[in-house]
């Protein structure tokens, strides 16, 4: 597309777009200010990488201010962007995977310990086997 004199935009792009096109660094999931800023550059073709803005919608909202964009819609990037509904789309369609699992009530996990915490226990564990002789 480059070579016939079309314009790439890559959001945020990379160094392969930045040969073809250009890259501009804006923060895609803030899509109020993204979309007029990518609308006023008119570009040809808009190319859009990262999963973050394409399941807030980018591509959607681009496409119905007219712009061409290379990446799926915010429907299709789910296959990408959910776990779940690739796993239930598979299913459906009869590709082998394993099992959706869901905890029946939502997870408490216990707390991390800092690094200091495990000093501490560390150290009361070495008190404790110097307190009965061991080494």
């Amino acid at each position: 597309l480059a070579n016939e004199g079309h314009e790439v935009l890559g959001l945020p792009g990379n160094a392969g777009i930045a040969e073809i096109g250009h890259n501009v660094s804006i923060n895609l999931e803030q899509l109020d200010e993204a979309v007029p800023t990518i609308i006023e550059t008119k570009p040809d073709v808009v190319v859009i990488g990262p999963e973050a803005p394409l399941a807030t919608g980018l591509t959607d909202r681009l496409r119905a201010a007219g712009r061409f964009v290379l990446a799926p819609s915010k429907a299709v990037a789910q296959i990408e962007t959910s776990k779940t509904f690739a796993k239930r789309l598979m299913q459906q369609s009869g590709v082998a995977t394993d099992g959706v699992a869901r905890p029946a009530e939502p997870m408490t996990l216990p707390p991390l310990m800092s690094d200091q915490t495990a000093n501490d226990a560390r150290n009361r564990e070495a008190l404790r086997s110097r307190e009965r002789g061991e080494r």
